[in-house]
């Protein structure tokens, strides 16, 4: 786990000694040990790398496999890459990494007022774990953001032409769909195309997040509601059967949005947060609810994966909202407890990232 602790360590001291920035080549030195980590992996780190690994190289078969019938986007990706273009699994990896990595990076530039703070985050309590075993989902995470960086492109405007929002929302769609096709989950994200538009005052933002921590209390009837939408290759989970959490992961949603709704400051002209800030609270309102789902079912847990992007915008943002004589502490505090959270859910995980090693130590799969 060394090398982990490296890049948490790179962006710990870019966070204390450098200034925040928005400049491409400094975004791209902070994003730079992510895609060292996750582009040159061997395919030992992660429980399900092996199996994209098999699939990737066995794509002519996988493209008319029952199995896969309904999330055919990884097959055409191993087809065109690896038995027409003739590359290695390993360079495909890392392709997919450059393009997950642009995305965050776009996404950071944009949204986050500390990229730095961020990367940390996104290590420590983000989808960085999910997305070393789960390429697939973390694909269609990716695709699923696009529409949402697009966001600002219409931030502060007052009139937008209705062409450029029916374009807008035809190109989200077609982002989710095209998500849908690696995962059936991004589905989920057609809803959020919606709320764009969304301005929360603080009252608002921190009844979200009460209502979102209370279905705690309703997951029972939530996860049989939830059953009628399950995808075809899915139905026949239990979605009743209990999960045993790690109480830490089912307490660290919920207090982040007490922590952000109760600590963050709107904008001071009308009291209301800016729409992408408004979004980032539906995010964390809707990755409480599914991570109370997942008590039920761990597969409902998995949903929560696309909203877990407000992690890394909304602590920045709300650290940034605190006074300077108690923002050094609060920091600091935040850091450690990241730290901790990263290191007992990852130590012996289930995801088996914990043992790190490049693809030159793992030869037996070069060929491939």
């Amino acid at each position: 786990m060394a090398i982990y602790f490296f890049a948490l360590l790179y962006w710990l001291l870019l966070f204390y000694i450098k200034r925040p920035t928005n400049k491409n080549f400094d975004i791209f030195l902070a994003v730079l040990p992510l895609f060292i980590i996750t582009g040159l992996k061997a395919v030992s780190v992660g429980s399900d790398t092996i199996s994209y690994y098999n699939r990737y190289v066995g794509a002519e078969y996988m493209m008319t496999a029952d199995n896969t019938a309904t999330e055919p986007g990884f097959n055409w990706l191993g087809y065109f890459f690896h038995d027409m273009l003739g590359i290695s699994f390993y360079a495909f990896d890392a392709l997919m990494a450059a393009f997950i990595c642009t995305i965050l990076a776009l996404f950071l530039k944009r949204y986050s007022c500390n990229i730095y703070l961020s990367l940390f985050l996104y290590m420590t309590i983000g989808i960085f774990t999910m997305s070393m075993s789960g390429l697939r989902q973390t694909l269609a995470i990716s695709l699923c953001m696009i529409p949402v960086i697009q966001m600002s492109d219409y931030a502060g405007l007052r009139y937008v032409p209705k062409r450029k929002k029916i374009l807008r929302f035809v190109f989200g769609v077609l982002c989710v769909f095209a998500a849908s096709t690696l995962h059936n989950s991004a589905l989920i994200f057609l809803p959020i195309l919606f709320l764009f538009n969304v301005r929360f005052s603080k009252r608002q933002t921190i009844l979200l997040t009460i209502i979102a921590t209370s279905t705690i209390l309703l997951r029972g009837l939530l996860t049989s509601i939830m059953a009628n939408f399950l995808p075809v290759r899915y139905e026949d989970f239990d979605l009743n059967m209990d999960y045993r959490m790690n109480v830490l992961m089912l307490i660290l949603p919920m207090a982040i949005g007490l922590f952000c709704s109760l600590l963050s400051k709107p904008d001071a002209t009308d009291g209301k947060y800016s729409n992408v800030l408004s979004l980032m609270f539906i995010f964390l309102a809707l990755q409480i609810v599914f991570n109370n789902l997942a008590l039920n079912n761990s597969q409902l847990g998995r949903l929560g994966y696309y909203f877990m992007s407000s992690y890394i915008v909304l602590i920045p943002y709300t650290l940034s909202s605190i006074p300077q004589r108690n923002r050094s502490f609060i920091t600091f505090a935040i850091v450690v407890l990241c730290l901790a959270f990263f290191y007992l859910g990852t130590n012996g995980g289930t995801l088996r990232i914990d043992n790190y090693k490049f693809f030159w130590q793992e030869p037996i799969y070069l060929n491939n």
